[in-house]
């Protein structure tokens, strides 16, 4: 079984490709959701994230979502202190759903999939691109956050250009490229391998 990681900064559109590659009947692995999910129910998740930051990162049985962001994009150490207890378990989880799909192909979508090993897990990695101010539009739209918590966002990710040199394939979603024929080329592309 091939493992196909797609990747890019906020506002890219990965989940645009990875909807497509769904419609086209490819499974997603949504990393995203599914950590989110993990870090709602994980009793091993919620011990760690309490014994670090204390028992306010939690409200009830569930994660206070706006102290866990604050936490994450206010320092690279704590971050890193969060990633590192969150994503050798959803890593964990990938592998699992991986096996149970039982096809030739499957693809997790990742914001961080350099940052944070999940690229040792894939066969073949590809980049989602777009130019900054689109970017910025683009989550503007869907989450109303200041332009300047986009790009402290933005900065905690490595930039296309840091990731371009690292992947397999390059997919350009900047509105002037067309999406399905740059997904069928790379459809294409790993249906050879």
């Amino acid at each position: 079984m091939l493992k196909i990681g797609i990747t890019g900064g906020i506002g890219s559109g990965k989940s645009v490709v990875a909807a497509i590659l769904r419609q086209l009947g490819y499974p997603v692995y949504d990393s995203d959701s599914r950590a989110k999910q993990l870090t709602n129910t994980h009793p091993d998740i919620k011990r760690l994230l309490t014994d670090a930051f204390g028992t306010q990162i939690y409200s009830g049985n569930l994660p206070d979502r706006q102290c866990l962001s604050r936490l994450i994009f206010s320092s690279d150490r704590n971050r890193d202190i969060v990633n590192g207890i969150i994503h050798p378990i959803v890593a964990q989880d990938f592998n699992q759903w991986a096996i149970s799909q039982k096809v030739p192909m499957v693809f997790l979508e990742s914001a961080i999939l350099m940052e944070f090993g999940f690229v040792h897990y894939m066969d073949k990695t590809v980049l989602v691109t777009a130019p900054v101010n689109l970017r910025i539009q683009r989550v503007r739209q869907r989450s109303h956050l200041a332009e300047s918590e986009i790009r402290q966002r933005m900065q905690s990710q490595l930039s296309d250009e840091q990731l371009t040199p690292k992947v397999d394939f390059v997919i350009q979603n900047d509105e002037q490229h067309l999406l399905l024929p740059q997904i069928q080329k790379l459809l294409l592309y790993l249906s050879v391998l």
